[in-house]
């Protein structure tokens, strides 16, 4: 990410047309920061959601085991 960056603050071409050519590195550079920043927001974001339908899913089955393992301790009795 930080080289990709450098990269762009460096390279004057990357921001030809867009505004403030003068200074294309620096806009190019402060875009791509943002852009990153956003990215990993919303990975972080989706991440969680899997996390949270990850447990839910976990005790969802641990209940369905406990279910099964009461019915099976009663049917053995």
């Amino acid at each position: 990410m930080l080289s990709r960056a450098l990269w762009i603050f460096r390279n004057r071409r990357y921001a030809q047309g867009h505004i403030g050519y003068p200074l294309p590195g620096v806009f190019g550079f402060f875009g791509y920061m943002f852009w990153e920043l956003k990215e990993l927001r919303r990975n972080q974001k989706r991440e969680s959601e899997i996390e949270e339908e990850f447990k839910r899913r976990a005790r969802r089955i641990i209940k369905e085991n406990e279910e099964i393992h009461r019915q099976l301790s009663e049917a053995n009795h």
